[in-house]
Formats: structure tokens, sequence, C-alpha cells
């Protein structure tokens, strides 16, 4: 009954965190003035499946970015797009000071196009680049421009309720200099060439797809509307998508634990599958293996090396939300079963719980609770703590 309460209790404890953590990340309305800058003006990466360059004239590209297949827009939309893109840079291009730095333009266009709200980056350092050539000096440019445009869509979730879902598309234009940006916008012809050839890889996909959102489709389209030779003019990678695994990851985690009140290393090693719960989240389980060594003072000169391993299995979150009050990455509960050599564990059944915190994508932070099934006396438990980093 003993054992029973404790891991009652750890249930408990574990389950209010995780609780709690994720009602912080997901009520709460943004406090972070960068979180803010973050939401409105970046797709994140978790929501990029889907990925095209377009080769555009004078050495400009133009990168398209989205989740899911019917977040698609119909093809006239793209000239909007670059409309919208070239009126913004020519109201904003007065506000650079020095015209020879890198510059950034980022845009969120809502639903309805209105209200535009823009903004502003200028990568100077201070300095200035300058080109010497017969005595005479003149200012040098280097880098490319940006203009991004994050557009939001309303699409239909549910033709037989009629709900609407927002989508996001992500435009990105890297450019020679904010200008051309104009001289884009009026080539409408290309315009239209590039939107119509996208939306027939579009379509082709849609068409060999079962089902078009499911959340392990990707592919990558490279276009070259100038190009002559046929083969290099639209070249599509990952044309199939890897189906669902997609969702397999592997794992390593070195870090430091305490263990029976003593400081040893920790190294686990595990996979992961992982998927979609809800738009934002994912869901994931993982199988591992944790290796705790030991080591005992026996004389003066000797010590003896012993090893306890747990076979673990878990089930958690991907939440992803650095910038909220309390910074979370995962948060998963675990149950792990003990093989150790050590002569007072080995004689037992040993068992683990733990609650594993991710501060970051690298950084994990776990609270162990540990039980000694020991046969004949009162089972013996007691808590640890973990602080472990990924190594890939």
């Amino acid at each position: 009954m003993k054992q029973l309460r404790y891991i009652t209790l750890l249930l408990l404890v574990s389950c209010s965190l995780s609780a709690s953590a994720q009602q912080v990340v997901s009520k709460n309305p943004v406090k972070n003035e960068q979180e803010v800058k973050d939401k409105l003006f970046n797709l994140s990466e978790d929501k990029q499946n889907h990925f095209f360059k377009v080769a555009l004239p004078d050495d400009n590209f133009l990168l398209i970015d989205f989740y899911r297949m019917s977040y698609w827009p119909d093809s006239s939309d793209l000239q909007t797009i670059c409309d919208i893109a070239a009126s913004t840079v020519d109201n904003v291009q007065g506000s650079f000071d020095n015209p020879n730095t890198s510059k950034l333009v980022s845009i969120h266009a809502p639903a309805s196009n209105k209200p535009i709200t823009v903004k502003l980056k200028d990568n100077d350092d201070g300095s200035e680049l300058m080109v010497i050539s017969k005595g005479e000096s003149s200012p040098l440019k280097v880098g490319m421009d940006t203009v991004r445009v994050l557009k939001t869509y309303k699409k239909t979730k549910d033709k037989k309720e009629d709900k609407e879902v927002l989508a996001q598309v992500q435009y990105t234009f890297i450019l020679k200099d904010l200008s051309d940006m104009s001289v884009i916008a009026g080539n409408k012809a290309i315009i239209k060439d590039v939107a119509e050839t996208l939306d027939k890889v579009v379509k082709e996909k849609r068409s060999k797809w079962n089902k078009q959102d499911v959340w392990y489709h990707k592919i990558a389209v490279d276009y070259k509307p100038m190009e002559t030779k046929n083969s290099k003019k639209l070249v599509i990678t990952n044309p199939e998508s890897p189906g669902i695994f997609k969702g397999i990851d592997f794992g390593y985690y070195i870090g430091a634990t305490i263990f029976r009140n003593t400081v040893a290393p920790s190294l686990e090693v595990g996979g992961s599958y992982q998927f979609p719960l809800r738009q934002k989240e994912f869901t994931y389980f993982r199988a591992s293996l944790v290796l705790i060594p030991q080591f005992e003072k026996v004389s003066q000169s000797q010590y003896d090396f012993y090893n306890t391993n747990f076979v673990c299995a878990e089930f958690g979150s991907l939440i992803n939300r650095p910038n909220s009050a309390v910074p979370i990455y995962t948060a998963s509960l675990g149950f792990g079963y003990m093989f150790s050599d050590h002569p007072s564990l080995e004689p037992h059944k040993g068992y683990k719980m733990f609650f594993h915190y991710g501060v970051t994508p690298a950084v994990r932070v776990t609270a162990d609770l540990y039980l000694l099934d020991i046969k004949g006396q009162e089972n013996q438990v007691w808590s640890g703590l973990t602080v472990a980093m990924k190594l890939f």
C-alpha cells in the first residue's frame, strides 16, 4: 500500500505540473514582444511541410512555405501577394537610412488584407564597405534584401458543417534590392506562369494522395521559369512522402543524476514516434535505455564499478512554447524497469517513475521516483533529479 501511495502521489504531482504548464502556454495572453513578432510575422518551423522555390528574373527568388495542401490558395492570389509586397515596400523604403545594408521587410496580411502590419529590420553593424577603383571609391552592398509576407486565409474545414479554419502561407522574396519588388509585381506574365505551374503541382499531389492534409506529406519544388531545358525547369524532390515513418526520431541524452543520494553520470539512448494531437501540438511515445554507472571506493586505491540500467517507456507532448511565462518545450510521464549488478540492488526488483520537463529542445530536467521491491521486507522509495542535454 505504501508503494501504491508513492506512485499515486507522483502521478498527481506530474499531471498537475503538466496541466498547469499547458494552461500557461495556451490560455494566457502573449506578454512578450518577441513572441508577438514571431507569431505575427513568421511561420513556425513545425508549420512548414511544403517548400516551393522559384527563380525570378535578375537573380531574385521567391520561397513559399506552408503546412497543409488544403492551405494552398487560388492561383490568382500570387499576384495579390506581389502587389501587397510592392505597395508596402514603396511606403516604407524611405524608413531605411543606409541604402547599402541588407534589409528585411516583414508583412502580415490578414484574411481580408486589411490592415497590413509591417516590421522593418536594417542589418547594419555600423561599418561600411567600399570599393576603390581608379582612385574613386563607391559603397558596396553585401547581401540581399528580404520581403516576407505571412498571409492568412480562411479555409473550409468541414463542408458539411461549413466550419472555417485560419490557414497561413509564407511568401519570402529574396531580392538584390528592395526596388526589384515593384518590377516583379509589374511582370504579370511571369507571376501568372509561376502561379499556374505551382497550382498544377498541387493539384497533381492532391489527386495522388488519399488525404491531402495527412501530417506526414511533404514535398519540395524548385521552379525556374526562364530555364530552357525542361528537365531542369521544374524539379520536384521528395515527390513521395516518407509516410508514417516521418514521425520516427532517435536521440541521445547525457547528463547528471541524483541516484540513491549520490551524484552519478546518466546516459539515455532511445527512439520516439511523434504525431500531431492538435494543430499546434504533437504527441509522442518514446522507448529508451537509461544507463547510470556507479563507482564505490573499496580501498585507498581501488574502486568497484557497477551499472544500473532502466528500460523505460513514456508518453508526452511536444508543446514548443519557449517565450511563455513558463518556458516549456516537451512534457512527458514515464515508467522504467531496473536491471543492476549492484550487490544491494541485484537481488531485488526495481522500478522508477519520472516526469520529463523540456526547458529547450536540448535541455531537459527530470523528476524521478524510485521503488525497490524487497522480498519479505518493507519496500524502499527514494526520489531523484536528472539534468540532461540532448546530443542529437
